[in-house]
C-alpha cells in the first residue's frame, strides 16, 4: 500500500482537511457598516418623504386621447414606520386601506375608478396593470357586472348560484 504518513486524510486531500475545521467566520465591522448605512438610508427616506405621485396615460374607451392613471402614496405614520422597518412589501396594502383618510390610491384602485366610470376599457386596463390578476379580483369583489361585461357577459342564472344569495343580503 501507499504510506499516507499515519494521516486519516490521503495526502491529496490534506486541503480539504483544514477548510473542514476551520471555525466559522466572525462577522466584519464591514457588515455592520452596512447594515448601519442601510438603516440610516431607510430612515432619512422616511423622515423627507412627503408623497410619491406616479401617472401612466391609458387611451379613453372614446378614442379622444388619453386619461391618467394616477397612483398616490402620502408618508403617514404607518408609511413611515414600514419605511423605517424596511417592510415595503406591505406599503401598497397600506395604500389601499388609506384611500378615504390620506386619499392614498393604487395603481388598481385608479384603473377601477375609470372603468366603474366608463372612461376606460376592460383590455387596456388589463394591459396597463401591473398585477392583473389583482384587478381581476378586485373588480369581481367589487363589481363583478363590470367583469362579466367585458368576459363575455352574465351566465343565466342558476338555483345554486351563491353569489345571487350574497347579493340580496
Amino acid at each position: 500500500g501507499v504510506d499516507d504518513g499515519g494521516d486519516a486524510f490521503p495526502a491529496r486531500c490534506r486541503g480539504l482537511q483544514h477548510r473542514h475545521r476551520r471555525r466559522p467566520r466572525a462577522p466584519q465591522p464591514e457588515h455592520f457598516l452596512q447594515i448601519a448605512h442601510r438603516d440610516l438610508g431607510r430612515r432619512q427616506v422616511a423622515l423627507v418623504l412627503r408623497a410619491i405621485c406616479s401617472m401612466q396615460l391609458i387611451e379613453r374607451i372614446d378614442g379622444q386621447g388619453r386619461v391618467p392613471v394616477i397612483e398616490i402614496l402620502v408618508n403617514s405614520p404607518k408609511i413611515t414606520k414600514l419605511i423605517e422597518d424596511g417592510q415595503t412589501n406591505e406599503i401598497l396594502d397600506e395604500m389601499e386601506s388609506s384611500v378615504t383618510y390620506y386619499k392614498m390610491q393604487s395603481m388598481n384602485q385608479s384603473l377601477i375608478a375609470l372603468l366603474v366610470n366608463g372612461a376606460i376599457d376592460y383590455e387596456k386596463a388589463m394591459q396597463l396593470t401591473a398585477d392583473p390578476e389583482d384587478l381581476s379580483l378586485k373588480l369581481r369583489k367589487l363589481f363583478p357586472q363590470i367583469e362579466e361585461k367585458f368576459r363575455g357577459g352574465i351566465m343565466a342564472p342558476s338555483a345554486n348560484d351563491f353569489s345571487a344569495i350574497t347579493e340580496l343580503m
